[in-house]
């Protein structure tokens, strides 16, 4: 469908159409999944013109309401108040580190599987040609 005629039509007409769409392509992709769509390309066709009619719904119905620009008071006021807010946060507890008293048990361990062990992942006769 055009994008043209779209526009013609009205907010209620462009949300049926919308779920008309939306339906569609609900039953063809059951349909697909079940192989017994006779044109499955349709699946594609029928997401374009849902997105045509959502994209000229947006174009009438406005954008979203965009937020009040705030006077300069207001920012010097929200930035003070956060900067409060960070002075009064606890502070992270520290990492422990080595002299803390971690024992050579809880250090990582080393990797073990078959190349700490020294063996090939290649096989037993392989050998590397270089």
């Amino acid at each position: 469908m055009k994008a043209s005629k779209l526009r013609d039509m009205t907010t209620d007409e462009l949300q049926r159409q919308e779920t008309q769409l939306m339906d569609q392509i609900f039953r063809l992709r059951f349909q697909i999944a079940a192989s017994q769509a006779e044109n499955p390309a349709r699946i594609r066709l029928l997401r374009k013109d849902l997105a045509r009619v959502k994209t000229v719904l947006r174009q009438m119905i406005g954008p979203a309401r965009p937020e009040p620009a705030r006077k300069t008071a207001d920012r010097t006021a929200v930035a003070a108040a956060e900067a409060t807010s960070k002075a009064q946060a606890p502070a992270a507890p520290k990492r422990k580190s080595k002299e803390d008293g971690r024992g050579a048990a809880e250090e990582p361990r080393k990797r073990a599987g078959r190349a700490a062990a020294g063996k090939s992942s290649r096989g037993a006769g392989a050998t590397a040609k270089r």
